[in-house]
């Protein structure tokens, strides 16, 4: 959420923000253009993907996997910073390794 403070946007972003854009982006059945989405920088938010998967939010797992599901599909990355994004708002979280880990693949 923005609020004008003078001239300069004071955003709150939480967590519940960041699953409502999603929720909503994600009704038409489709992933989410982030490709498309540049909102400004909204500074840092203190989550993490550590490097077996888990996502943790405040030092703490995100223990639903349909939290988690909504989140994957407004990651970003940009050069090797990752980014939770919606069309308005922009936070930095903090990647271990890689964000997402192969579960099953075919050789051939």
């Amino acid at each position: 959420m923005a609020k004008a403070h003078g001239r300069q946007m004071i955003v709150t972003m939480t967590p519940q923000s960041l699953l409502a854009a999603a929720t909503n982006a994600q009704k038409t059945g489709k992933l989410p253009p982030v490709e498309d989405w540049n909102p400004p920088f909204c500074g840092d938010i203190d989550m993490e993907i550590r490097r077996d998967g888990t996502w943790f939010y405040n030092g703490t797992p995100i223990g639903r996997a349909r939290m988690v599901r909504l989140f994957s599909t407004i990651l970003k990355r940009e050069g090797d910073d990752f980014f939770l994004v919606t069309p308005v708002e922009k936070v930095r979280i903090r990647v271990e390794d890689a964000p997402f880990i192969a579960q099953d693949f075919v050789v051939a």
